[in-house]
């Protein structure tokens, strides 16, 4: 690990891959209406959750991650992206912290839950040495 750098790491994950768009930049996400974020967050989902996709073949990604099963839990979403997982979650009843290195990704996400009509329990920004 001598060679790993954390700023390096925050800076290459402040644009997030969205399953079959792109890369799209936290700055993007936070510049969009409600409407135009429940928009993308839509496209996020069919995209991500297609059973014919590379992701979710035959349902095997959400089926792995409990997305259709786990209910009433407290769910830690470290790496959270732009919670599109956290949002499956909290359909079904669960509490979601979300946690991430970059502070921007951070509020992309609580931006893109809250056009959908959802909040996460908590955000967590991971440094370092410690979540703080």
């Amino acid at each position: 690990m001598d060679n790993f750098d954390f700023e390096v790491s925050k800076e290459e994950w402040s644009c997030l891959p969205v399953d079959d768009i792109g890369y799209i930049s936290a700055k993007k996400i936070l510049s969009l209406s409600k409407m135009e974020a429940k928009h993308l967050m839509h496209i996020f989902q069919r995209n991500r959750y297609k059973t014919s996709g590379w992701r979710n073949k035959d349902n095997l990604w959400r089926s792995t991650l409990g997305l259709d099963k786990t209910k009433g839990k407290t769910i830690f979403d470290f790496g959270s992206g732009f919670a599109v997982e956290a949002l499956q979650f909290l359909k079904l009843g669960n509490e979601v912290i979300l946690a991430d290195i970059c502070e921007q990704n951070l509020k992309a996400a609580e931006h893109l839950l809250n056009s959908c009509g959802y909040a996460p329990k908590e955000i967590t920004l991971i440094d370092y040495d410690e979540p703080y």
